[in-house]
């Protein structure tokens, strides 16, 4: 109990004079009025901040309008140049490729899909279907899906940045060993 005791301390500012809050809070007495004055605030402005940012997440809709703004042609050139096409198949599904060529070589060729199915969101690494990754968070500029059991990649992360750049993204459990692909919009259409 004395660990709770340094945190509370800590944190919300409870302590010998003002009161042992974190014992009062498991006896049930909950009348905070030991906080000194100011901390109580900064308390309530973490619970706040912790409220907003989880309900900012977007509900299994929004995301879907969210994914179906990829169609098109998404370019990153460089010293490696990235194309990634997405194309919308129905209401339930997206295509897409992805093809990376270092000079003149082809070094990689993916095929992707996103499937809405019921009220869940998944996305699939080619024709892998038993492996899906399921759509584990989704907010108004990052949305990710994840599947534990997969041995590479894990986890596959868009994420949307001003002037119309998308990172594509994937990683393993521990978000070690990323690949990660800053796309910009291509106005030509295929």
């Amino acid at each position: 109990m004395n660990s709770l005791k340094q945190i509370g301390s800590h944190y919300c500012g409870a302590s010998a004079e003002t009161g042992d809050f974190v014992s009062r809070y498991h006896s049930g007495q909950r009348n905070f009025s030991g906080f000194p004055k100011g901390r109580s605030f900064w308390c309530f402005l973490m619970v706040f901040g912790v409220l907003v940012m989880t309900s900012c997440s977007l509900n299994k809709e929004e995301t879907w309008e969210k994914l179906r703004g990829l169609e098109g042609r998404w370019i990153s050139e460089g010293p490696v140049l990235v194309n990634q096409h997405w194309i919308h198949r129905n209401d339930n599904t997206m295509v897409g490729f992805l093809y990376v060529a270092n000079l003149k070589d082809t070094v990689l060729i993916e095929n992707y899909t996103l499937l809405k199915v019921n009220d869940s969101l998944y996305f699939q690494l080619g024709d892998d279907s038993i492996q899906l990754l399921k759509l584990e968070h989704a907010s108004g500029t990052k949305i990710s899906f994840f599947n534990e059991i997969r041995s590479y990649p894990n986890r596959i992360v868009l994420a949307w940045e001003p002037d119309s750049v998308v990172v594509f993204r994937k990683e393993n459990l521990r978000g070690n060993m990323p690949i990660e692909f800053r796309l910009e919009r291509d106005d030509v259409r295929f």
